[in-house]
């Protein structure tokens, strides 16, 4: 079964426990907008949840397990092989997201991470593909953020793309979408969001 699949009967299986509203974004508001479908090299999506949003899935569920890890929490299909990133490198991404590391550079992270890495890494208890869930905060100026995306300016959410997200039915079922999506991708990944690119990676400001 390829990923792809897999990725969408997850999608399909965990909106019933969403109590609340929510949006997909990130690469699977991109397929869905360009493709009219899941992008096929993906192996994770991206939920965010509104302020008061929350996932009541059982932990007795047969198929689906959700657990934290750093900055997100993760869905994943159980009894399947856990994923191995590698820890290291893991860690450093998410530390390159926290206010802490701010201005860093590579050498100063490095050692930052290293005083830390002990103490705060988190072992994977999660197989892949994957979905992420992560949780707006209103910043009571018009916007809503992640808490701990701080270096990714442009990753944030504006009052009237909330309010009203659009409901699509590609995959078979309803997904919810940020209102005026297009805007959405430009501001996420270029005015060239149209192209395809394998290989994007959000920019981090690491020198």
């Amino acid at each position: 079964m390829s990923t792809k699949i897999i990725l969408k009967n997850m999608l399909k299986e965990i909106i019933p426990y969403i109590e609340g509203r929510w949006i997909l974004s990130d690469g699977g508001l991109l397929g869905l907008i360009r493709n009219k479908d899941l992008l096929d090299y993906d192996d994770d999506l991206d939920l965010y949840l509104y302020p008061g949003t929350i996932i009541n899935l059982p932990d007795d569920h047969p198929t689906l397990g959700m657990c934290e890890y750093y900055m997100e929490k993760k869905i994943y299909r159980k009894n399947e092989k856990k994923f191995k990133p590698n820890p290291w490198l893991e860690y450093l991404s998410y530390l390159r997201c926290t206010p802490e590391t701010k201005g860093m550079n590579r050498p100063q992270l490095f050692k930052y991470a290293k005083s830390r890495y002990g103490e705060e890494y988190i072992k994977p208890e999660f197989s892949q593909p994957y979905i992420d869930i992560f949780k707006l905060k209103d910043e009571g100026n018009g916007t809503f953020t992640i808490d701990f995306w701080t270096k990714f300016l442009n990753h944030h959410y504006k009052l009237d793309e909330l309010q009203n997200p659009q409901k699509n039915t590609d995959l078979g079922y309803n997904v919810y979408l940020p209102n005026n999506p297009m805007a959405v991708l430009e501001r996420l990944y270029g005015s060239d969001w149209r192209i395809e690119k394998k290989d994007f990676k959000y920019n981090n400001g690491m020198k």
